[in-house]
Order: structure tokens, then sequence, then C-alpha cells
């Protein structure tokens, strides 16, 4: 993980609503950590967004699904219809759309 940048270069704000027992809980949660609240709060809320985003971007394949995956790369199976169908389509709007 990246460190964090220091308090001076930082440009950029977050605003939040919570009531008054999160706040709360929040800082008493900092302050027993030995952190400032901003420090906290992203020392607990970086890890988490970097697993969320890693989550969402990683496919996990059993290995039979992973053979047969490989497998259709090696030996793909010819276009049909549908497919030339397709290509055609978006060949036609991305042309339209792009003015060529």
């Amino acid at each position: 993980m990246k460190p964090a940048t220091s308090i001076r270069t930082r440009k950029l704000r977050i605003d939040i609503r919570l009531d008054p027992e999160q706040k709360s809980l929040l800082e008493e949660a900092a302050a027993v950590s030995g952190h400032s609240l901003t420090s906290f709060l992203l020392a607990n809320s970086l890890p988490a967004a970097h697993a969320v985003i890693r989550e969402h971007q990683t496919t996990v394949l059993s290995r039979t699904d992973a053979e047969k995956f490989i497998a259709l790369l090696e030996n793909p199976p010819k276009p049909n219809k549908a497919l030339k169908s397709a290509v055609r389509e978006y060949l036609k709007n991305i042309t339209d759309s792009d003015g060529f």
C-alpha cells in the first residue's frame, strides 16, 4: 500500500454527516489508538477501499472453469451469425458516432 501523504501536501477534503454518537465513537477509537481522527479514518478506510476495488476487479474460477476458459482461448469457436451481426452493428455505430 502507498504511504500516507503528509498533511502539508493534502489539498482535498471530505465532509460527512453523522450523529453525535457516531462522532464520539470515532473520536474515542482514534484517541485510544493514538491517532488523530483524520489519520484514524484514513488508516481504516483506505485498506477497506482497496479491498472493495480488488474484489470487484478479480474473477476467481474453479479449476474446471479455468480449464474450460483456457481451452476456449486456445481453440475459439467459429463466429456464428449473431456474433457477426453484432460486430457489423458495432462497427456501424462507432463509425457513425465518431464522424469517420
